[in-house]
Order: structure tokens, then C-alpha cells, then sequence
């Protein structure tokens, strides 16, 4: 599957943006969801430590992206196509079962992130040892 395309995220949804190779696609849609989990992870971590909804928000700002999403309905709007997360991921498992290489590639420079980022979301929630 030959993707070629940038992409813009919101819950889930991508659009075509600008031409990439499949490696930079996947690898940016990749880091997003490694992100998004982060930030859901960082507030519920927040939460548990004592803070309000609005100051675990708050401070798992420490841990987003720095782009924001669009809403759905705006991303159909501007006339791109929307993706489910389900279908992307899908897809980047055929191109990695078609590139081992780049797919392990991939895998290594994303598996050492979540430790780091655990790490970091400890110290914000004060919990850290």
C-alpha cells in the first residue's frame, strides 16, 4: 500500500496533507498515537495523585503534542478523506509486514519513548522515586 501522504489527526481520524514516503507516514502517525496515549495516560496518573480535572489537564500539557486536532466535520469540510485508527493501523501493519526493515526500524526508535515518557508523567503526578 503505497501511502505517500501527510497526515492531520483528531481522535482518531486522518487527512492528506502533503506527499511523504510510507516510512515518514507511518512514522508520524505512529509517534501521534504513541502521544495521545501519553497524555491519556499522564492525566488519569493526575487524577489519581489529587489534582481536579482542569489541573491534570493542566499539567499532562507537559506531555502533548504540540499541534492541536480538528474536529471531524472540518476535516471533511476541507475535503480530505477521513481514516479510522483501526484502518491506519491496519495498513501500517501490512507496510511493515512488506518492510522488515524499516518496520523494526520504526519499532526500535518508538520502544525506548514509553519508559521515558512514564517516567516524566511520575514526576508531574509527584509519585516519582
Amino acid at each position: 500500500m503505497a501511502c505517500g501522504i501527510r497526515t492531520a489527526v483528531s481522535f482518531g481520524v486522518m487527512a492528506a496533507r502533503a506527499v511523504l514516503s510510507d516510512k515518514e507516514h507511518f512514522a508520524d502517525l505512529s509517534i501521534v498515537e504513541l502521544m495521545s496515549s501519553v497524555k491519556k495516560r499522564a492525566r488519569a496518573e493526575m487524577r489519581k495523585a489529587g489534582y481536579d480535572r482542569l489541573h491534570a489537564f493542566q499539567r499532562s500539557r507537559y506531555v502533548s503534542l504540540l499541534a492541536r486536532g480538528f474536529h471531524r466535520s472540518r476535516i471533511a469540510e476541507s475535503g480530505f478523506s477521513p481514516h479510522s485508527l483501526k484502518e491506519w493501523q491496519e495498513a501500517r501493519g501490512v507496510w511493515k509486514r512488506n518492510h522488515p526493515a524499516d518496520g523494526d526500524q520504526l519499532d526500535q526508535v518508538l520502544a525506548g519513548l514509553p519508559d521515558s515518557y512514564n517516567n516524566l508523567i511520575k514526576v508531574l503526578a509527584g509519585r516519582f522515586q
